[in-house]
């Protein structure tokens, strides 16, 4: 089955998905794909199967520099976030990852 990510989603669009999966005892996966369906299904009832919607919010165009700016200070937040807390020393005679595939794959 294939699978889907959603990048850049607004976070209220989340949280409103997020409460009607709780509501309906779904999961988000399961809910996201049951809304789809219910989408796709209106539309194609009304003759719009071959339309192109565009999805915007409200209150500020996915494709405005304002938001584009955000995603990126974002991103750049989780990065420095990631490098500050994902380090660590190797200790001195650590074996390195091919001695321990090696001695991995010679206990089987």
């Amino acid at each position: 089955m294939p699978a889907l990510q959603v990048r850049d989603m607004p976070d209220e669009l989340y949280e409103r998905l997020k409460a009607r999966a709780a509501a309906e005892r779904r999961s988000i996966a399961q809910q996201t794909v049951v809304c789809l369906e219910e989408s796709l299904a209106a539309s194609e009832a009304a003759g719009a199967a071959t339309d192109v919607v565009a999805f915007r919010r409200s209150d500020d165009a996915l494709d405005s520099k304002e938001a584009r700016q955000r995603r990126i200070q974002k991103r750049r937040r989780l990065h420095a976030l990631m490098d500050e807390n994902c380090r660590f020393e190797v200790p001195e005679g650590f074996p390195s990852a091919a001695e321990l595939i090696r001695e991995d794959r010679d206990s089987r």
